[in-house]
């Protein structure tokens, strides 16, 4: 999903907004002085994973004057479609728990904007986290540097110089890993977007050649810092390409979503079940990883499914999902 917008002169890693939404989500700040080390551990394996849904229907620019920012509009049938069957694939991580999730989009309490997302990106996680990302890329003319490839937020229209507003994927990178915030769970970085690259700097990459999954090294290999937590990027596309979205919603999320993540899957495997749906519509999934990752039950691994937690685990959500 990507629109031809003219290029910004928003700086890369311009500091975020704070903007405190841990009351308002039930989602309590979980402490910066906190140790990385056993208690860490257990605390982010006791805790239910978390959940961040941002996405972007652009209802606002429907009616805009200049046609090419009307179009930026995307169905708000396909977005409704998209967040039944999110909520659906949640449901199934656990099937005692709500799950702990927080949705920003159009018409909902809470907008996916450039300060909520900025929010997110930066707080501190003890727990499993995914955060799924759906909406518009922008490509700067004459720009083809993947630090200058850019998320069109809510508030793309609401700059105060009179530009349009917008956060670069490389600042998300920035607030997720390089801020005083600790990290001590395990990532989940999903993009439903056009244009997708290896937003997260990732050292490997598993994507299909053909019918095979095959592992490369990135060119972020030879420089990456190993981290303690496994970080996964799902990807929805290539660099290039297009997302294909229908009334029926986004065929990647719909892919992913058919995946029961109660089934014994490697990464390998669900790598290759997307392929297989997607590459018919134009474009190639890909899965960017902090490490070549080989084990049989993928999402029981990164602990997002648990079959053996009960309805007495920790919860602090009060999540409409």
């Amino acid at each position: 999903m990507s629109s031809a917008i003219p290029p910004q002169n928003h700086p890369l890693g311009a500091p975020a907004t704070s903007t405190n939404y841990s009351n308002q989500e039930g989602i309590g700040n979980t402490g910066r002085s906190e140790s990385r080390g056993l208690h860490g551990s257990l605390n982010g394996f006791l805790q239910q994973p978390r959940y961040y849904i941002f996405s972007n229907g652009y209802s606002g620019l429907a009616q805009h004057a200049a046609k090419e920012i009307r179009e930026m509009a995307i169905s708000q049938d396909s977005i409704g479609n998209d967040f039944t069957v999110l909520k659906s694939w949640m449901r199934k991580f656990n099937q005692k728990l709500k799950p702990n999730a927080r949705w920003y989009f159009d018409k909902g309490q809470y907008s996916a904007d450039t300060n909520a997302i900025r929010e997110v990106m930066q707080r501190s996680r003890n727990a499993p986290t995914a955060i799924y990302l759906a909406g518009h890329t922008e490509v700067p003319d004459d720009q083809g540097s993947q630090e200058l490839l850019a998320y069109v937020p809510a508030n793309y229209l609401e700059a105060s110089n009179g530009q349009f507003n917008y956060i670069y994927y490389e600042e998300m990178r920035q607030l997720l890993f390089e801020g005083p915030h600790l990290q001590s769970g395990p990532l989940l970085f999903i993009t439903e977007v056009c244009h997708c690259d290896n937003f997260l700097r990732l050292p490997y990459v598993l994507e299909c050649n053909g019918n095979e999954p095959q592992w490369r090294e990135t060119k972020y290999h030879d420089g990456y810092v190993e981290n303690s937590d496994d970080i996964v990027h799902f990807a929805a596309t290539s660099p290039g390409e297009r997302s294909a979205l229908f009334r029926s919603g986004a065929i990647f999320t719909r892919t992913l979503c058919d995946i029961n993540p109660s089934e014994a899957l490697s990464l390998s495997e669900i790598i290759k079940r997307l392929s297989e749906k997607i590459t018919e519509h134009g474009q190639r999934p890909r899965i960017y990883c902090s490490r070549k990752m080989d084990e049989a039950h993928f999402f029981k691994h990164m602990r997002f499914y648990y079959p053996w937690a009960d309805s007495s685990a920790s919860s602090d959500s009060n999540s409409n999902a």
